[in-house]
């Protein structure tokens, strides 16, 4: 009997801690997974796959989506930062921001147990630190 693993193509980039990083990352397809670091306006663009950041700090800047499912936990909103899914949803915990901005055109919106379906959900969204989760098809979900 022979066992085969499948083929992955798998890159690990580490960043000293006081370091941050900065400028654009573009994925074809695949996924990509972002923890313990800080992101410094960075341009993050996935045309298919999965995005997941864990324990990370967004100093401005924006994730963009084609095509999956955005997932942030324990991040921390410094300025603006933007998650635009064209066909996904996007779902945050444990976030430290000081207001959201949340929109979906067919699609649920749902805030802190709060579901206002398509309708759009804004809380404190002026403010200096403010996270905007955009997706014309899928679901916006902050906890």
């Amino acid at each position: 009997m022979s066992l085969t693993q499948p083929h992955q193509d798998l890159i690990i980039v580490t960043i000293p801690h006081d370091q941050a990083i900065a400028g654009r990352i573009h994925l074809e397809s695949g996924d990509l997974t972002v923890s313990q670091v800080k992101m410094d306006n960075i341009d993050v663009n996935s045309d298919a796959g999965e995005v997941e950041y864990r324990q990370v700090t967004l100093r401005g800047g924006s994730t963009k989506l084609s095509s999956g499912n955005f997932t942030g936990h324990d991040l921390t909103v410094q300025g603006q930062y933007t998650v635009n899914n064209q066909s996904g949803d996007n779902t945050v915990t444990n976030t430290t921001v000081d207001g959201y901005f949340l929109k979906t055109d067919a699609g649920d919106n749902e805030l802190n147990g709060e579901d206002k379906g398509e309708e759009p959900l804004h809380q404190n969204d002026d403010a200096e630190n403010v996270l905007h989760l955009i997706t014309p098809s899928g679901d916006n979900e902050v906890n």
